[in-house]
């Protein structure tokens, strides 16, 4: 197949305007001469690669999403290791609109489709696209491969990937560490399948902030989280989260039973407390859902013996969490929260919503590889 013949596969709707590679800085100036309501704006440099040609104009949709709420010149790449050497690119602006209703503010994009050249090709690319001296966000679609390299990931500011897309997240997450521990990386991590449980967390803390509530905490003993086919991932960030707030060592090596994973964890003793949680991390095989749509996690609980229960759930059609909190024989108290939404675009907005180094989810790193290791 010629170099010609394999491009005219990807679809190219949203991609732009064709260009050679030596017209893209004067060609991305030409979309603002002339044009008094047109104006360039970037506060960071967006790269999304991924090693898959199907993803390019998905990847161009999600970006005309993001500019919406963050201005940034983004670069988009699809990079095939083998075959010639050869390169095709396409330039566009995401514009918002003014209040009048004419353009006003508009985000740059360039996408590459790169064959051939590997690891040299894929970084000379980026690093000769970027926006002055902006952050880079760097987006890894897939499983690092070789291009996952000091020299690429040195540059990075922050690192975003999808642990969910990993047939081996141990072996990733060893490489991912690492990078980490590489002097020249200074690139802040972020998994959207740790995003994706947010909600979850911030209504088990807020339950626990209230004192009926934290005097069980030294009393619980078991942690069931049910997740959707192909979410693993969220439910091992949501174990390690909470064996991780009660102060929790994994006991030994995990138990498999079908679509069941469970854990056994024990914490020091407090007086005549548990030593001993039992957390179980259930796959809902029979559950038949959108891929990225609906919510990674179905149902959270925690109990302590007869005297608390606290369980969050989601129906897959529902657009609320329903949160349920009983103490002994006490009628439960219920209530109802809007669910955010489940798309990587709002995935990825969130991250770029956030600065910092992303603290709390690199601590947990450690107790991740230790349950996917057991």
């Amino acid at each position: 197949m010629s170099a010609s013949e394999h491009f005219s596969a990807i679809d190219t709707d949203q991609l732009g305007r064709e260009v050679a590679l030596a017209d893209i800085d004067s060609e991305l100036r030409a979309m603002f001469v002339g044009d008094d309501g047109l104006s360039r704006a970037s506060l960071t440099n967006l790269a999304i690669y991924n090693e898959n040609p199907g993803a390019l104009a998905a990847n161009a949709a999600i970006v005309s999403q993001l500019t919406r709420e963050h201005a940034c010149r983004s670069i988009l790449i699809i990079a095939e290791p083998n075959g010639d050497r050869s390169a095709q690119a396409w330039v566009q602006a995401h514009c918002n609109l003014s209040g009048a209703g004419k353009k006003a503010f508009c985000s740059e994009q360039v996408a590459f489709h790169l064959r051939g050249g590997g690891a040299n090709l894929v970084r000379n690319t980026v690093f000769a696209h970027l926006d002055s001296d902006l952050p880079l966000v760097f987006w890894w679609q897939g499983e690092f491969s070789d291009v996952f390299e000091e020299l690429l990931y040195s540059r990075m500011d922050r690192l975003v990937f999808d642990s969910r897309h990993w047939s081996q997240p141990r072996a990733q997450f060893l490489r991912l560490n690492a990078a980490l521990k590489d002097e020249g990386a200074r690139f802040a991590p972020h998994d959207l399948s740790y995003t994706r449980g947010s909600q979850v967390r911030t209504a088990i803390m807020s339950c626990f902030n209230e004192p009926r509530a934290q005097a069980v905490i030294p009393s619980l003993d078991r942690v069931v989280v049910r997740h959707r086919p192909g979410h693993r991932m969220t439910a091992v960030w949501i174990a390690a989260w909470i064996a991780g707030r009660l102060g929790c060592q994994l006991d030994h090596s995990s138990e498999e039973d079908g679509a069941v994973t469970r854990y056994h964890f024990k914490r020091p003793a407090a007086g005549h407390c548990p030593v001993a949680i039992d957390m179980q991390l259930i796959d809902l095989t029979e559950c038949r859902s959108e891929p990225g749509e609906a919510a990674a996690l179905a149902e959270v609980e925690l109990h302590a013996g007869d005297e608390f229960h606290f369980a969050i759930e989601r129906r897959i059609d529902a657009d609320f969490w329903k949160l349920r909190i009983r103490h002994g024989d006490c009628q439960a108290i219920e209530e109802l929260i809007p669910a955010r939404q489940c798309g990587d675009a709002f995935l990825v907005n969130e991250v770029l919503s956030r600065a910092g180094s992303n603290r709390a989810m690199r601590e947990l790193l450690p107790s991740v590889r230790q349950l996917l290791s057991a």
